[in-house]
């Protein structure tokens, strides 16, 4: 390597980049569907995109380290980081996993992690940019920085001030990230005091998985979950819904927050406001899937 202008190996880092992307798209895919992962990528591009990238650069500038001998020891820092990337990245996923896990304990530790999904990925984006000043402080403690025109400009200051401020301002972001997470989490999840039964219709090679997350104030929030092996769920989940109540009003659905169109296996919310105050029993109709005309589902408030 011509030691006055050393090359930094981005292409390592555009791997690096790649595999933490299949490893999200490989996750999600497995448990949902690919339009799933596609959809829930780039929802949250601004920050799933500096995530991945930050975790590219900082593989680049490992390797670029350890192309001088005697200078591989910054091998943990990148996998450390790597690692937070990737929990990072598939968080809000996670929930979808623990159905399969015959462990309560798990289960509402997958539940934790769907919940507050944004604040994870903030701490992969703070985790990377932490890891890239280490690696400029160990290019620079080793004095391999100025064998590159780049990082002998960008090291040029001392890093640890770099350090010290990502640690500061993540130590201001984080906790505001999932104290708004309860209620502007990515899942959208909504809480209501009073339990109401999970109640599920399996019929016509179509299951059909429905909660009450909330119902108050004129406004109710259902969990559905759709599970097929007989087809694809290519159809919009607030176009099938209606929400009826004791007095015979009929409510249409204001917005599903979930899996786009598509896939065997789709998980969201649906929505609905201008709910009578006086109803003391609501009835969740879906209609026309797989054959079956109607899928009831009823509570009593």
């Amino acid at each position: 390597m011509n030691k006055e202008n050393a090359k930094i190996p981005l292409w390592k880092g555009v791997i690096a980049s790649a595999v933490l992307v299949t490893f999200y798209f490989t996750v999600l895919t497995l448990v949902n569907s690919f339009s799933y992962a596609a959809s829930q990528f780039f929802s949250y591009w601004y920050l799933m995109i500096p995530l991945v990238l930050g975790f590219g650069f900082q593989v680049a500038l490992y390797s670029y380290i350890t192309s001088f001998p005697k200078h591989a020891n910054a091998g943990g820092k990148v996998a450390a980081t790597g690692s937070v990337s990737g929990i990072s990245m598939v968080a809000c996923c996670l929930h979808l996993i623990a159905p399969l896990i015959p462990l309560i304990g798990f289960s509402g530790a997958m539940v934790f992690l769907s919940e507050y999904s944004t604040g994870f990925l903030v701490i992969g984006l703070f985790s990377n940019l932490l890891g890239i000043f280490i690696m400029l402080g160990v290019t620079r403690q080793q004095g391999v920085h100025a064998k590159n025109s780049l990082l002998k400009n960008i090291s040029a200051s001392d890093v640890r001030l770099g350090k010290i401020f990502t640690v500061a301002i993540a130590v201001m972001i984080i906790p505001f990230t999932f104290v708004t997470a309860e209620t502007h989490g990515m899942t959208g999840t909504a809480t209501s005091d009073y339990a109401f039964e999970t109640l599920t219709d399996n019929t016509g090679g179509l299951t059909v998985t429905v909660t009450p997350q909330m119902i108050d104030n004129g406004e109710a929030v259902f969990s559905v979950a759709l599970d097929t092996h007989q087809g694809d769920l290519g159809f919009h989940v607030e176009d099938v819904a209606v929400l009826i109540d004791d007095r015979g009003n009929e409510y249409t659905a204001s917005s599903w927050k979930g899996s786009p169109p598509g896939g065997h296996h789709r998980n969201g919310e649906l929505f609905f406001t201008g709910i009578s105050q006086d109803a003391t029993k609501l009835t969740l109709v879906v209609k026309d899937l797989y054959g079956m005309p109607e899928r009831v589902f009823e509570w009593d408030l």
